[in-house]
């Protein structure tokens, strides 16, 4: 009988209590959860070369996570890192930087889209050069020195802001 009762004040009043406390954040927990850390992305020594517009990206609030390289260095007969997948809190695009500043060579154009396939003509002074079909809307920005790709419509928006700043 002593038992049965022991568990019942146990469960009554024990259990709800610990579970209550546990609940509760200290001042100092909900103080620290409020700061936002600063970026702390080191730049990878084979794309020190565009470290200029990799911190302009920051400035801008694209935080980047990740870099590596794209397979789109054949498209601009760029350098094989020269072409950078970037992956951002933002979304997921690529830059590519040309070395020799020829981006106002380039226009892209879209050709033909069907709901399941965007094609889009790469030309280089007028002439076509490459075709780049994907499978969803893409959007791509073009100054001097770089060139940026993305489906992120909203991304879109940021990348040529700092594109369009000259800040390359």
């Amino acid at each position: 009988m002593l038992r049965n009762t022991w568990l019942i004040f146990c469960l009554l009043y024990i259990v709800p209590l610990s579970t209550a406390c546990s609940k509760t954040e200290s001042p100092v927990t909900k103080e620290l959860n409020l700061q936002k850390p600063p970026q702390t992305f080191a730049i990878p020594s084979e794309y020190t070369h565009a470290k200029d517009m990799l911190d302009s990206l920051t400035k801008e609030g694209i935080e980047i996570k990740e870099i590596r390289s794209s397979n789109h260095s054949a498209l601009f007969q760029t350098k094989l890192n020269y072409s950078m997948l970037i992956k951002s809190e933002s979304g997921d695009f690529t830059l590519i930087h040309l070395g020799n500043k020829n981006g106002k060579d380039y226009t892209i154009v879209k050709m033909e889209e069907n709901g399941r396939r965007f094609i889009y003509s790469i030309r280089k002074n007028g002439e076509p050069e490459q075709i780049y079909d994907t499978n969803a809307e893409t959007y791509f920005n073009i100054n001097e020195e770089y060139i940026t790709i993305t489906q992120s419509k909203d991304l879109n928006k940021k990348l040529k802001k700092v594109l369009n700043t000259g800040k390359s």
